[in-house]
């Protein structure tokens, strides 16, 4: 891989720098790392159209999803309740951004939560409600709720997604309310796994694991994201980093197996058919390729207190700066 900075004309997310290096390719998709922050983002993006395709069901995207919410755990729920009470907050209105079926909502209720949310996909949305939650379909956008209408926002899994998380992340400013909590949950770029992986796509041109190109369009350090909240009128009350992704999962990511997922999930539970005995060489293959890295990867993030996600809540404490241009 080139490592020649490149002026793509474009303002990072976090920074504002315009200088960056190509790192990995994947799925088509070209990911590249601001020379200043570090963020990591695909460029150029997706058109809306190729989103549409990417998160609609019949390529798999939630289509092993729980259409019974009475079924699912609540123990996500109730750590996420803990924390957030744990930082002087009361139960309030909370808004869950990219809710998914809404299980995390659903469960929020029990402890006292007044809950909505915003999903991309209809058929997740559509699980949502008929739970009788408060769910619409679709992006988060201006004028869609009253300004200072929430208390707590939540986006689990979701800034990695969008095309402008530094105009989500202003748009949730306007939604809280005065010293309301923005609580985020997204993929590490500095875990063990992350960080000793890309030495396979800088050397060798192979497709960086930790991506998820294009479903996911950035990928942040806590770094970067700690320094985009900064700029966006939020303080960091609380930052984590922990977890860790099963070595199966790895395999999955490395993207030469995705028509294989999307046909094991065509029954709305994983299922094995026979085109797993074609890529068997290739995962064995890909076994030994990773298996070293995972290793290593889980080592430092012990070593070092990591893991494969951050957990950050920042509190809402001024204007943000104005909003800068990323187009690629």
């Amino acid at each position: 891989m080139d490592n020649t900075a490149y002026q793509l004309g474009v303002s990072c997310e976090c920074c504002g720098a315009e200088q960056s290096i190509p790192i990995s390719e994947k799925r088509g998709w070209k990911i590249f790392q601001c020379t200043l922050c570090g963020l990591f983002f695909v460029c150029p993006q997706p058109t809306s159209q190729q989103l549409a395709n990417v998160y609609k069901k019949a390529a798999g995207y939630f289509a092993t999803a729980e259409s019974d919410l009475s079924e699912t755990s609540p123990d996500a729920s109730l750590q996420c309740h803990k924390l957030l009470v744990s930082t002087g907050i009361k139960p309030g209105r909370l808004l869950d951004v990219g809710c998914s079926t809404g299980h995390l909502i659903y469960h929020l209720q029990k402890w006292g939560w007044q809950v909505a949310g915003v999903e991309i996909n209809a058929d997740a949305a559509d699980i949502a409600k008929k739970h009788n939650l408060d769910v619409r379909v679709g992006e988060l956008a201006e004028g869609q709720y009253q300004k200072g209408l929430f208390d707590v926002i939540f986006m689990g899994d979701v800034i990695e997604h969008v095309k402008g998380p530094r105009q989500l992340l202003m748009l949730s400013h306007d939604l809280l309310r005065e010293n309301g909590l923005l609580y985020i949950n997204t993929p590490n770029a500095k875990s063990g796994f992350a960080t000793a992986s890309l030495l396979l796509s800088k050397l060798w041109g192979f497709p960086w694991p930790h991506s998820e190109a294009p479903y996911h369009l950035y990928e942040f350090s806590p770094h970067a994201l700690s320094q985009l909240l900064s700029s966006t009128g939020y303080d960091i009350v609380y930052l984590r980093r922990a977890g860790s992704r099963s070595f199966f999962y790895m395999i999955g990511a490395t993207g030469f197996f995705d028509e294989l997922k999307a046909s094991m999930k065509q029954a709305g539970k994983y299922k094995l058919n026979m085109k797993l005995l074609g890529k068997i060489p290739t995962l064995m293959l890909m076994s030994c390729i990773l298996l070293p890295f995972h290793i290593f990867g889980g080592i430092y993030d012990k070593l070092s207190h990591s893991g494969s996600k951050i957990h950050l809540i920042a509190r809402k404490v001024s204007r943000p700066s104005p909003t800068r241009n990323f187009s690629c």
